[in-house]
């Protein structure tokens, strides 16, 4: 059975899990679902509610960016920082620390009026160079698809097969949802 998920805040250490994520931030992160105290992987998908400086509040986190860190724009090509402000839909994909922020690796930007975020657990039903399958939702994926073990290691995309159990998280653009994280169920 296919699982939809919100997708404002999801640890990428979590993506999989039996129930539905909480759409209120706060209470997906007291439920666990984003334990932003312990240093993991997250990925984050929302709107920048508030910018100061090079930082980013987005689903009620506050983002660190930094000149290490990769924006990339709408479209999949190199974007600066400055195109980044509040109202602008973002991807999040970094690191916690241990005051509850997060470290931005990089940050992709999506159009909120092209559509939204979403995650599915379930199993793979048809897998090419281009299109994953699960439970009957098709992503696109392309070479900013992170593919992940159940321990949130990264793997290559040789290592997914028709059959296996996985979460997929992704993303509406340009009519297409876009697989950004494809994990491993546990």
């Amino acid at each position: 059975m296919t699982r939809l998920l919100p997708a404002l805040l999801l640890a990428v250490a979590l993506v999989g899990c039996d129930a539905a994520a909480p759409s209120d931030p706060a209470a997906a992160r007291a439920a666990g679902w984003a334990d932003l105290s312990s240093p993991r992987a997250v990925v984050l998908i929302g709107i920048v509610d508030a910018e100061h400086g090079r930082w980013l509040t987005v689903a009620d986190v506050e983002v660190a960016t930094g000149r290490a860190t990769e924006v990339v724009g709408a479209d999949g090509v190199a974007a600066s920082l400055d195109a980044v402000g509040v109202g602008a839909g973002v991807e999040v994909r970094g690191r916690t620390r241990a005051d509850g922020t997060v470290r931005a690796d990089v940050l992709r930007l999506w159009s909120p009026t092209s559509g939204d975020a979403k995650a599915v657990a379930g199993v793979i039903d048809a897998f090419d160079d281009r299109t994953l399958t699960v439970d009957g939702t098709h992503f696109v994926t392309d070479t900013l698809t992170r593919w992940l073990d159940a321990d949130g290691s990264e793997l290559s995309a040789d290592e997914f097969k028709v059959g296996l159990p996985v979460a997929a998280l992704g993303y509406v653009r340009d009519g297409e949802l876009h697989a950004s994280v494809v994990k491993r169920d546990r």
